[in-house]
Parts: structure tokens; sequence; C-alpha cells
């Protein structure tokens, strides 16, 4: 456990914890004596099965800090994620924490999000109708697919994950569209928090 991030658990009593590779390889290390709120399901059952105490988000109303990770960091500080599927969650347990640390790779700093896409969160009842405006707004898109069966991912709160190119006003404007839950954009202004880099993580 990098002794910067350890140092910030440690003065915590209920720690958020984010969803990903990263943060499963840092799980293992994380101290037993704190309480842990997993933001998704597969970060809450590798908690479990390594026998620390954690509590569901539904019935916690702060967390004291919330470590995650992130897929794409860009110049202005702003956050790509939902790579993991769990951008939704995660975007509440930012607002309920006190203090909010990204650890990301060197690697996954990048200029800007422009050959990127985007994840959105969209009610299943929404789907067409949302594929609808994506294309009404000349954006290219893919709904997610399982590779282990036949049909879409679902998010952990059963919503449909697209994979839409990334365009900022589209984004802003997004939330204002029935049927769309969240989306993996995370200004830096919007969400605080606090970015710690790191070589090969």
């Amino acid at each position: 456990m990098d002794s910067q991030i350890l140092k910030y658990i440690e003065e915590s009593t209920i720690v958020g914890i984010g969803t990903g590779k990263t943060i499963n390889s840092l799980i293992n290390s994380l101290p037993k004596d704190k309480t842990y709120v997993a933001s998704s399901l597969e970060t809450s059952r590798i908690l479990v099965c390594n026998k620390y105490k954690t509590l569901n988000l539904s019935l916690c109303g702060s967390l004291d800090c919330y470590v995650d990770s992130a897929d794409f960091v860009d110049s202005n500080g702003n956050l790509l994620k939902g790579g993991g599927g769990a951008a939704d969650q995660e975007k509440l347990m930012m607002k309920m924490s006190r203090k909010t640390y990204i650890i990301i790779d060197k690697k996954k700093r990048i200029d800007g999000f422009g050959e990127c896409t985007c994840a959105f969160f969209v009610l299943p009842c929404a789907m067409t109708y949302f594929q609808n405006i994506l294309s009404e707004n000349g954006l290219s898109f893919s709904l997610r697919m399982c590779d282990k069966k036949i049909g879409p991912i679902f998010s952990d709160n059963g919503n449909l994950i697209f994979d839409v190119d990334f365009n900022y006003d589209f984004i802003q404007n997004s939330m204002n569209i029935c049927g769309v839950i969240a989306n993996g954009f995370f200004l830096e202004n919007e969400y605080k928090y606090s970015i710690i880099e790191r070589k090969n993580i």
C-alpha cells in the first residue's frame, strides 16, 4: 500500500472504495480496523472475501474519504470513468465523501478526451429513445455487450451502458435527457478530488 494513500485511510473511519484493477490491487493492503463502503458488487465481493467490515452504500449517508481510480485524466484534471461499469454509484460516493483521492498511472494522463468514448448509464426502457437522440446528434456509439452471455451488460443498478464518442456539449446537456441516469465524465470543479499519480500501478 502506498504510504500516502494509507495515511489518508488511517485518518478515516468510514472509507469508500472504488472499482477497477488499480483499486483491486490495493484491497489486500487495507487496514482491517476500518469500515468500507464499496462502489460496486465486485468490490464488495472482494472486500467480504478478504474479511473486511463493510457497510452497504444505501445505508451510508457520508464517507470520511473515498479512494478510486480513473480511466483517463485530461490536462485540466477532469476524469473519464465508467470502464468498470460503476460510474453511476461512484459519482454519488464522491458527493458523499469529505475527501476523494483518485489514483492513476502516469500513462492515463492525456491532453484531452477527443479520441475517447464516454459511458452513459441509461434505463433499459429508454434504450431506443436514447439511441435515436444519439443518431440525431450525429454521435457514434455502441451498446456495451457481454461476452459471456447473449445480450447487453447491465450496471449494478440495472442500467444499460452506452459508450459514446466524447462530445463535451452533449455530455453537459445529457442529464436533461429522460432515461439517462449518469455519465462517466467528472468535471474537476464539480467533483472535488485530489489526484495521486504513480508509475506502473
